[in-house]
């Protein structure tokens, strides 16, 4: 899951279906996920804050696994925009109680970034409060990980979060990967559970030989044949 630049530009990856969703309160940007084609999933349809006039960007899918329907959500919060709680709220209670929320929420706070003088922002300050008013809504992300470096003094911070339950603190993993070159370093969110999965195949396909039409046809009367002498006669 990552944000993307650029309209009508969406990658191409082998064996992974793309869903991509174009930032429209700006020109550029938005939101893009990439879900393996053999998982078993549908696209999260979510009510836009504010008659659309929201900030934050978001979007979501469904997968199903030990029978459970999980949402799995992937968000941005523009750098200068304040996330309220009334927004948040307003997505969060559209999900399942099964849920991973991951993305860029451009919030500092202690609790999160213990070991930086950074000041927590209005978006952190929402996001802690929030944590301590629903315990189903708990950080996974661990203290001081690394996902943002500032250009100008390449000092680091921590602005990309995965949210969870509580039940969900226990199987998920967080680490930084390596440098692709980007402001932002890329996650390994790893959760220890296994989506439902489609058995993928080649359509059948058959040969056709002209020679071959009437030793087929002769097996369908053979079958015809048998299957009536297998109905009862009426008393």
């Amino acid at each position: 899951m990552t944000e993307t630049d650029k309209k009508n530009n969406t990658p191409y990856f082998q064996s992974y279906d793309p869903y991509r969703v174009d930032r429209k309160i700006r020109r550029g940007g938005g939101l893009l996920m990439l879900i393996r084609n053999d998982v078993y999933y549908s696209k999260k349809v979510l009510a836009p804050y504010n008659n659309g006039n929201g900030e934050l960007e978001i979007q979501g899918i469904t997968i199903k696994t030990n029978n459970q329907d999980i949402d799995i959500v992937n968000a941005y919060n523009l750098p200068r925009n304040n996330l309220t709680i009334t927004e948040f709220k307003h997505y969060f209670s559209q999900i399942n109680r099964n849920y991973f929320i991951v993305g860029d929420f451009n919030g500092h706070h202690p609790l999160w970034e213990p070991l930086k003088n950074t000041a927590s922002n209005y978006t952190g300050r929402t996001l802690y409060d929030l944590f301590n008013e629903n315990i189903n809504l708990c950080l996974a992300t661990p203290p001081n990980l690394p996902t943002h470096t500032y250009g100008y003094n390449a000092d680091t911070s921590t602005i990309d979060l995965i949210l969870c339950p509580q039940h969900y603190l226990p199987i998920v993993n967080a680490m930084t990967m390596a440098d692709l070159g980007s402001d932002h370093t890329p996650i390994l969110n790893t959760i220890e559970l296994y989506p439902e999965q489609q058995k993928l195949g080649k359509r059948p396909k058959w040969i056709f030989d002209i020679n071959k039409w009437d030793l087929w046809l002769q097996d369908v009367e053979n079958y015809v044949e048998r299957e009536n002498h297998t109905i009862p006669e009426e008393i």
